[in-house]
């Protein structure tokens, strides 16, 4: 018998007992590891259900969930889902199957890392990060069923970095690195690009290209353009998917429109407002130009999100933004994603959302982004394991991003998957400790598992590093009242009208505390006031395992038909 088996782009060690994916091993629990390697071994053979159970429970009793629960495991770690079944098969009415996979059939995964600025002046920042978005934008769209780009947040990770590709192949796990700089000769700039295998280190191929400094409209179309052809061709991969929308004629206008993205993705309230000013810029000088409007519906978005303008200011205009974005440029993809996130969180238009989005993954299948908000926006709409496989594959291309985990562990936590959400969450921490957000989602994720003083405590923390956010006061003040400290928790009813309008307070915030408090009463009447607001939590209520203790009571399924939820 073989000691290792090799299927897509995993390895199961039967000596070490373990699964790998490159050189990094993944978690899972002893019973799903058995499971899999009993499937494993014996592929393509198909075993009952009544079979599996009594090798893996012998002479004891348990209920075929606990089957269940295993499969949904491993899928999960794989990246599978019961709909593709890739790896695990589902026999109807009779038990599991593994499938017989060749290795080869694997997608190649490769990811381009920031393009190095070795001009000597930090303002040319944001060309090379112009030229990064839109390297892997391109190449991600190049035929993702054959390779997988690393998304831009992971990749960014590693902006002038010393390590050798083979340990950052290991890390990623990619085969292949593309590798840039830009560096300025007199009145010309240089591109110097090579694609580089993680497993040999060597120069698959290098390439330079040089431009005038004042046109960089046309040295990013000559590099993504050449650059894109070369790699495919190199690999063996022929482009089955259209490009993004190409940049305008008008080079100011572009430069505008890069320098809108560069400061967007500084997630800072000075940046999103520099963002808007540059996309409103290049809109002016270029009224046609689609991804301009589009990146400015992204700016009023996240000004609205990061309440720094009034949500019902923000909204409406991100939304125009958007629309005209695609009346000019109907493939846009990121403009649809924009588009489905408003309509979903601001204007519960849950059938146009979802249009949305599966358009937008349609039009970019690899754009991270798109993955993790649509697999948010099925367990926001209480369809979590429809959103689950989603956000593993965001995880899986964006392995070092605190958000792909943290949205991976958040769906995971509204699918009752509470012991793979803490795990997820804990990882999520090893990568930021001062993520606030991640310390509140391990918080809930622990009183769902009845760890209430662990719980108390992620969130006491979650406070003294997120100041005065009354999301995060919210769920502190929930889960002091879980834990039957009741005058601590009544404080955060305060501690809340003091952040905000004390008197108008956010509604879903202030039900949140009540409903830890066991104050039924006037939870619902929180609750119905957050409906009447459009409240962005309020559609939570279904999911969540917060909202359990009110299931019963018949205003709640009233509740929830307000929310005209899809099924």
């Amino acid at each position: 018998m073989a000691t290792q088996i090799p299927f897509g782009d995993f390895v199961l060690d039967l000596d070490a007992r373990e699964l790998r994916r490159g050189g990094e091993r993944l978690k899972l629990s002893p019973k799903a590891l058995q499971l899999l390697e009993i499937l494993g071994t014996n592929r393509p053979r198909a075993f009952s259900k009544a079979e599996l159970q009594e090798r893996l429970w012998p002479e004891t009793f348990v209920v075929e969930k606990n089957l269940a629960n295993l499969v949904a495991e491993i899928r999960d770690t794989l990246g599978d889902n019961p709909v593709e079944q890739r790896f695990i098969r589902t026999v109807p009415r009779f038990g599991y199957a593994f499938r017989e996979l060749a290795p080869e059939t694997a997608a190649m995964r490769l990811a381009v890392l920031p393009v190095k600025n070795l001009t000597g002046a930090a303002e040319q920042d944001y060309l090379c990060d112009g030229v990064t978005e839109e390297l892997i934008a391109q190449l991600g769209a190049v035929d993702p069923a054959a390779l997988k780009v690393i998304a831009r947040t992971s990749a960014m990770h590693y902006r002038n970095t010393t390590k050798r590709a083979d340990e950052i192949g290991r890390e990623l796990d990619v085969r292949y690195l593309l590798e840039t700089s830009l560096r300025r000769l007199s009145n010309r700039v240089r591109v110097t690009v090579q694609l580089i295998s993680t497993q040999t280190q060597d120069h698959v191929w290098s390439e330079q290209y040089e431009h005038q400094v004042d046109d960089p409209l046309a040295l990013q179309r000559q590099v993504a353009d050449q650059v894109v052809n070369r790699t495919a061709t190199s690999l063996g991969i022929g482009t089955k998917t259209a490009v993004a929308e190409r940049p305008p004629g008008n080079a100011a206008a572009y430069e505008h429109f890069l320098r809108g993205r560069h400061y967007l993705r500084k997630e800072t309230k000075d940046g999103f407002e520099k963002a808007r000013e540059h996309f409103q810029s290049a809109i002016a000088l270029d009224p046609s130009y689609a991804r301009a409007h589009s990146g400015l519906a992204e700016a009023y978005l996240a000004l609205g999100e990061y309440a720094l303008l009034p949500i019902a200011e923000s909204h409406p205009l991100a939304r125009e933004a958007a629309l005209t974005a695609l009346k000019l440029a109907g493939s846009l993809a990121e403009a649809h994603r924009t588009l489905a996130a408003i309509n979903g969180q601001h204007y519960w238009l849950w059938a146009d959302a979802e249009d949305s989005f599966q358009r937008a993954l349609r039009l970019a299948p690899s754009d991270v982004t798109t993955l993790r908000m649509y697999s948010f926006f099925l367990a926001y709409t209480a369809r979590p394991g429809h959103g689950l496989p989603l956000a593993v594959m965001a995880s899986s291309l964006d392995p070092v991003s605190v958000y792909a985990r943290l949205n991976l562990g958040v769906v995971l936590y509204l699918a009752r998957r509470a012991d793979a959400a803490v795990l997820q969450l804990e990882e999520t921490l090893e990568l930021d400790e001062n993520f606030a957000f991640a310390r509140t989602m391990l918080g809930l994720a622990y009183v769902s598992k009845g760890m209430l003083a662990p719980a108390v405590a992620q969130l006491t923390r979650a406070r003294e590093l997120a100041g005065d956010r009354p999301d995060i006061v919210a769920v502190h003040g929930f889960t002091l009242g879980r834990s039957g400290r009741r005058r601590e928790a009544l404080a955060t009813l305060n501690d809340i009208k003091s952040m905000t309008n004390s008197e108008a307070p956010p509604p879903f915030q202030m039900a949140l505390v009540h409903v830890g408090l066991e104050d039924w009463d006037r939870a619902f009447e929180w609750l119905e006031k957050a409906v009447d607001a459009r409240a962005w939590e309020v559609p939570l209520v279904k999911a969540d395992p917060v909202f359990d203790r009110l299931r019963l009571d018949a205003r709640f399924s009233r509740l929830v038909a307000r929310l005209h939820l899809p099924e």
